[in-house]
């Protein structure tokens, strides 16, 4: 094989390795792969926008994420009525998958801390076709709730 051969060889295997790695990922979907229905053939009321995922850590005052906290997805028009609810991990982390795109929501995270009883919210916010999915990152737990009142 003479060199001008051998240059057009190597030329042909990196274009091809190219492509390949180009290409690499497609396949439709969405942004969050099984999540969802991201072929927007949902039957979800929101105009056929993809459902999507929402993930997100909770952690205390300090930074510290904490485990086995109720997290709830509310919508922002009704915060007491939750849409669904998860607990979080070991490494406080929560997830919730299939969330309608198109809605204003919220998470709302609660935990006993050191005793104290704790709530954080993400705040509002809103999936589209766009941004079917997001990480929130940290709620963090800083807003004291009173003590139950005792049981008659």
């Amino acid at each position: 094989m003479n060199m001008q051969t051998r240059r057009v060889a190597v030329l042909i295997v990196c274009l091809a390795v190219a492509v390949a790695v180009g290409f690499s990922g497609c396949g439709g979907g969405g942004l969050v792969p099984d999540y969802g229905d991201n072929n927007n053939n949902n039957n979800n009321g929101n105009g056929g926008l993809a459902d999507g995922t929402i993930v997100g850590v909770v952690v205390n005052a300090s930074g510290a994420p904490v485990a086995s906290a109720t997290c709830q997805l509310v919508a922002a028009s009704d915060l007491t009525t939750p849409l669904a609810t998860t607990t979080t991990n070991a490494v406080g982390e929560f997830s919730f998958a299939s969330v309608a795109a198109n809605r204003d929501v919220q998470v709302i995270a609660q935990a006993v801390v050191s005793g104290r009883s704790l709530r954080g919210s993400s705040g509002t916010f809103r999936l589209t076709a766009t941004e079917p999915s997001l990480n929130l990152g940290n709620i963090t737990l800083n807003t004291e709730l009173p003590p139950s009142p005792p049981s008659l």
